[in-house]
């Protein structure tokens, strides 16, 4: 399995490090600004019943809303990983404390479907993906040991905040209606970003460790890893968001109460906290490529078996399933993205990722436009999910193909040298020398210390 390749060694690089080590409160603070930011943008599908019956719009229009939402936030997720690395924060927090808050209080005005475009898919997006690259940026830049730790609890804060985000918005919208929630979705978004603040008198710059770089990984066109990955990030994506974007709206379907509905979210929401858990243990015990086809396989089945689904409670089993299967795959996804030889390979993976949550409500909104059902819509993303089983499962029986790259670097940014050592091949072949002439005992057979795989 791809992601089973052990972090190549990297000696010394948490004594060179030269910032503070990263206090578990200041961890626990910066989990509070995606929770809540993802937590609003996965509760959309609460606003779908509301926003046809008030201006009559199709499933597929409002569907385009969600779409275009969920694939600018990926886009600007890059985009603040790149002014991070490039400025530093300072450049993002008037983005991250002005524009989430800003986008849901012009939704909460908001009159025509441009308008919608513009205020929740456009600048909720920005003020979302900046956040989500901010603190991914922050993580990255920690030493490896507490940077793995604190990604695995980061999941594990943003579960809990999206729980108590899709309970607050399915009783706001029930009591007070769609408007006084965005409203006041709105202030807590603004709420939340002020913790980015604690975040100035903490030289992330510098917490970047001198010495070896650790391996960084580049796409092989020749293995088939290259391959499957990326299809199963895009099809995961497309399953995950057309059945999170059109659940609550099909329950109401069926005449379930709006609060019923939208208390399905938050049953999934629940269900996935045990369940980090439980991936946990399979990991540990079986392997992450296990882990990944069989948490994969849930989503699968799980979606097959709600393509005509049976009374109330065969809505609530769906959900409890679900949740377990999405809890299953955030862990298997953050102890992934904690590697540090797949930092190279993240802006790839999440234009497609982009790419799929977008196509994922829009293309489940206009299938049920044109068929006045939601089955079709769900076997599609059942066979989705499927395919992305089967990609996890063709990386797992080959041996891992990317290839990686080591060298010293003194300062600075490493993923600017790590291009250039990527394109370099005199100088990496200097480097070997290098190694052979300092660690001469190391010439005696085996892999050479910092010498790529």
């Amino acid at each position: 399995m791809l992601f089973s390749t052990p972090d190549p060694p990297n000696k010394g690089a948490e004594a060179s490090c030269t910032a503070p080590h990263p206090s578990t409160p200041l961890a626990s603070l910066l989990c509070i600004p995606p929770a809540v930011s993802l937590g609003i943008t996965y509760s959309f599908g609460i606003f779908i019943g509301y926003l046809e019956a008030e201006f009559e719009w199709s499933r597929e229009a409002v569907s385009g809303i969600f779409a275009l939402n969920l694939g600018l936030t990926a886009v600007f997720f890059m985009l603040s990983q790149w002014v991070y690395t490039r400025y530093g924060p300072r450049p993002l927090l008037p983005i991250i404390i002005l524009a989430g808050g800003a986008g849901l209080l012009s939704s909460a005005h908001a009159d025509a479907l441009w308008q919608f475009m513009l205020s929740y898919g456009v600048l909720f997006a920005l003020g979302s993906g900046t956040i989500s690259g901010f603190v991914m940026s922050t993580f990255s830049r920690w030493p490896p040991q507490p940077r793995k730790t604190y990604i695995g609890a980061a999941g594990t804060g943003i579960a809990v905040g999206i729980l108590i985000v899709t309970f607050a918005i399915s009783r706001l919208t029930s009591s007070y209606g769609w408007r006084d929630a965005f409203t006041v979705l709105s202030i807590l978004m603004w709420a939340a970003a002020v913790p980015t603040a604690a975040l100035h008198r903490n030289p992330l710059r510098s917490a970047i460790p001198s010495g070896a770089v650790p391996g960084q990984t580049r796409w092989n066109p020749r293995s088939r890893n290259s391959w499957f990955l990326p299809f199963a990030c895009l099809a995961y994506a497309f399953a995950l968001h057309l059945v999170i974007g059109h659940t609550v709206v099909r329950a109401e379907g069926i005449e379930m109460s709006a609060l019923r509905a939208g208390a399905l979210l938050t049953v999934m929401a629940a269900a996935a906290l045990p369940s980090r858990m439980l991936a946990a243990w399979v990991i540990r015990n079986l392997g992450e490529g296990t882990a990944g086809v069989a948490f994969t396989l849930l989503h699968a089945a799980a979606i097959f078996w709600f393509v005509d689904p049976d009374g109330t409670r065969s809505y609530f089993l769906f959900a409890i399933v679900y949740g377990i299967a999405i809890g299953g795959m955030s862990r298997f996804a953050t102890d992934a993205l904690g590697k540090a030889y797949l930092r190279l390979l993240i802006p790839p993976l999440a234009v497609l990722w982009a790419i799929g949550s977008a196509l994922g409500p829009w293309v489940g909104g206009r299938i049920v436009d044109h068929t006045e059902g939601y089955e079709f819509a769900f076997f599609c993303a059942g066979l989705a999910a499927m395919a992305a089983a089967v990609s996890i499962w063709g990386m797992k029986s080959t041996r891992p193909s990317f290839e990686e790259t080591t060298a010293p670097v003194v300062g600075g940014d490493r993923s600017e040298h790590a291009g250039d050592i990527l394109n370099d091949a005199h100088g990496k072949e200097e480097h070997d020398a290098g190694e052979r002439q300092a660690n001469p005992q190391n010439d005696e057979g085996g892999t050479r210390e910092g010498k790529p795989r």
